[in-house]
């Protein structure tokens, strides 16, 4: 639902599937698909849209398993993983911050992590987040 609003948002138009989002994304930003989150207190970066590229179609492999389980749920249960669902969550947060972006039309996000999860968080170049109030510019 993230991804309608913010592919509304950046072209006027309604986007059907992940294919429309994924096109309209790169054109907006190139380097969209290497975005990244590090996962805190496991010291792993994951990169949730790194199979997007303009010249290749993929889907994400988190979005193919959450769709293979929204549609045969019976048969596809077993790619319900904790790996697909931090991507998702991290894909989640991406989508959330370019939504943010565009509609107040400002770059810099300030967080508060001292009251938050911090599973999620977005990499810092050259810092390390502490658990106060940081601004983030994002790239």
């Amino acid at each position: 639902m993230v991804f309608k609003v913010l592919c509304l948002a950046l072209t006027g138009k309604k986007h059907e599937n992940i294919t429309n989002y994924r096109k309209t994304m790169l054109s907006y930003d190139p380097n969209f698909n290497m975005h990244s989150r590090e996962i805190a207190n496991l010291q792993f970066t994951v990169t949730p849209f790194r199979e997007w590229n303009p010249q290749n179609g993929d889907n994400p492999e988190w979005w193919r398993a959450y769709t293979a389980i929204k549609h045969e749920r019976s048969h596809s249960f077993y790619r319900a993983t904790l790996k697909h669902a931090i991507l998702a969550l991290a894909s989640l947060q991406i989508v959330l911050f370019e939504y943010y972006k565009i509609d107040t039309k400002n770059e810099y996000l300030k967080f508060d992590y001292k009251d938050s999860p911090s599973l999620v968080l977005p990499k810092l170049q050259g810092s390390s987040l502490e658990k106060q109030g940081v601004f983030l510019k994002y790239l």
